[in-house]
């Protein structure tokens, strides 16, 4: 009788247990990265070292659009109560197309609020300083997010962006 106490069966597993796991662990990366566009430094990390798509080199680019048309940087990066690092380090990190909607539905649905520098806008909750004399806020009509990563070509020793997702848009109905 065989079954899982019999000394073939342990045996086995005592020296195919290990290999086994790894295959399986890096097999479902190589799915994730190619499917959800996980980056190679996570699930597992075995891709770590053959590429510099990791999750700080990525960059999430959301733009704002005002009524008049007007196009606003919104930068995530600056401390916010809309999207946590932790949520920002995640839409790096495994940028699904569900995840970036739901980003977008939650900044369209924020206020905008001027940062010192020109052109760059940050998030805000809703109305959370809208009684501070000074304080303008923006509301938006539809947000934009995309994705970019960078790429290196080792014959001409350049480093690029490009694209790592569609872009994705919310907009006010």
């Amino acid at each position: 009788m065989g079954g899982l106490n019999s000394p073939k069966t342990i045996k086995f597993l005592q020296f195919w247990f290990v290999p086994l796991l790894l295959i399986v662990i890096a097999l479902r990366q190589l799915f994730l990265v190619s499917t959800v566009k996980l980056t190679p430094w996570k699930g597992g990390g075995f891709g770590m070292f053959s590429s510099i798509d990791r999750p700080s080199n990525r960059v999430v680019e959301v733009r704002g659009i005002t009524k008049s048309g007007r196009s606003l940087e919104i930068d995530l990066a600056f401390e916010n109560e809309v999207i946590s690092p932790q949520q920002l380090k995640l839409i790096k990190t495994v940028p699904k197309q569900e995840l970036l909607e739901l980003t977008a539905e939650k900044i369209l649905n924020s206020d905008l609020r001027k940062t010192r520098i020109e052109g760059i806008y940050r998030l805000q909750a809703k109305d959370k300083y809208s009684d501070l004399p000074g304080e303008s806020t923006f509301n938006l009509e539809a947000v934009k997010i995309r994705i970019w990563h960078l790429q290196y070509d080792s014959n001409q020793n350049i480093i690029w962006y490009e694209p790592l997702t569609e872009i994705v848009e919310a907009k006010r109905s």
